[in-house]
Order: C-alpha cells, then structure tokens, then sequence
C-alpha cells in the first residue's frame, strides 16, 4: 500500500511540475489538461489508499481515534496549502513575477512528503504491526 501512497504522491509533485514549465512549451494548453489529469491520477491512488492503510494498521479498539487522526492531518494540510498558497502566490507570482516558483514549492513539498512517506514506512510502520498484533 505504502508504494502506492509514494506513487500517488510523486505524481501529484510530477503534475505541479508540469504546470511550472507549461507557459514555456509550444503546447502550454496540452500540458496544463495533461497536469490536471496526472494530479487527478495521482490523488484518486492517494485518497483511498490512505484510509485502506489507516483500517488495516489501526487496533480494531482505537479505529475511531486513528481515523480522526488522518482527518486531522487532512485539515492541517488543507489549513497550510491554503496559507502557502495565498502567501507563495503572492510572492512568487506578483512580488518576483516568477509564478513557476509557486508550482515548483507545491512540487517540493510533495517530494518532501513521498520522502518522509518512504522513511515512515521502512522505519516507522513496524511497529504499528507489531502494536497491532499485541
């Protein structure tokens, strides 16, 4: 599940940066609906995959306190792109006149993410199972 979860979230990154080289392509409209469908790609792998992976690590006692706990990241996230977005667009966009580094901070970010998603998994999610077993 965890490969999925990087994939999805390294697609998401891949699409932000399409969308920063977009304006200097002969074809900035193909790339810019090529980047709308390899975000949506990429966020119908994420989305269900997340729940599967919190319903299959949580102990059957604590599953409403797991579930919360991603609703509760997602919210945090949606808090903070909202920031960063307004923030970031106003700065990279009006401010520096260079809207690619808008796309290309959305971009880190996500490779940030599928990074830290890989270094959970292989050093962190051993020990959910292991909890979970006990």
């Amino acid at each position: 599940i965890f490969h999925v979860l990087v994939g999805g979230t390294l697609l998401l990154s891949l699409s932000y940066l399409m969308l920063a080289i977009a304006p200097s392509l002969l074809i900035a409209g193909t790339a810019v609906v090529a980047a709308v469908l390899l975000f949506s790609i990429g966020e119908m792998l994420v989305s269900p995959k997340s729940m599967e992976y919190i319903a299959m690590v949580m102990p059957k006692e604590k599953s409403a306190m797991y579930q919360g706990y991603l609703y509760l990241a997602s919210a945090f996230g949606f808090l903070a792109g909202g920031l960063l977005s307004g923030v970031g667009y106003e700065y990279f966009a009006k401010t520096l006149n260079k809207p690619e580094l808008f796309w290309f901070m959305f971009a880190a970010i996500g490779v940030l993410a599928a990074l830290a998603l890989f270094a959970y998994d292989k050093f962190f999610a051993h020990k959910l199972e292991s909890q979970k077993q006990d």
